[in-house]
């Protein structure tokens, strides 16, 4: 298992918070070896208090082979499937743009006691024959409100 990092999951580029309204991100990895299952893509951070809105992901042609396919997870350091699950392709094709499969992803408040949350594809199953090149595409909607819940329900800002 190999963990790789794209260019806005580099450590000291850091997310930049705006206060109130819908931030949108986007990440490109662009691959240099075949992926293989447990393999982790470091797509991007988001900042502390973000509340998610979606996750949109999709692929170059990963997988070369005539059977078969690749899936796809993304989450973050508690939860590998947090946001996308199991996204599978077919043989030879591309991800067509996909989005967030998982329903308590959405509202999700990211980790409040750290000032930024990675946000990690994991390969769920391996490519029957695994491209060397190609391109990971993600992004990622969060509303930054800075607003936290308290146990009474109420929010404190």
């Amino acid at each position: 298992m190999t963990t790789y990092t794209a260019s806005r999951g580099l450590s000291g580029v850091e997310p930049v918070f705006h206060a109130g309204g819908a931030v949108a991100v986007y990440s490109t990895f662009a691959l240099t070896a075949a992926l293989t299952s447990g393999d982790k893509v470091i797509l991007l951070s988001v900042p502390q208090y973000s509340t998610m809105i979606d996750t949109i992901l999709s692929t170059d042609t990963l997988d070369t082979g005539t059977s078969g396919g690749i899936a796809f997870d993304v989450g973050d350091s508690a939860s590998s499937t947090r946001y996308i699950s199991n996204v599978k392709t077919a043989a030879s094709a591309s991800l067509a743009p996909t989005h967030m499969n998982v329903a308590a992803g959405l509202g999700f408040q990211v980790n409040t006691a750290t000032t930024q949350t990675q946000l990690v594809l994991t390969v769920h199953a391996s490519p029957a024959t695994g491209a060397t090149s190609g391109n990971i595409y993600f992004a990622a909607v969060y509303s930054n409100d800075a607003i936290t819940a308290t146990s009474d329900g109420s929010e404190i800002p």
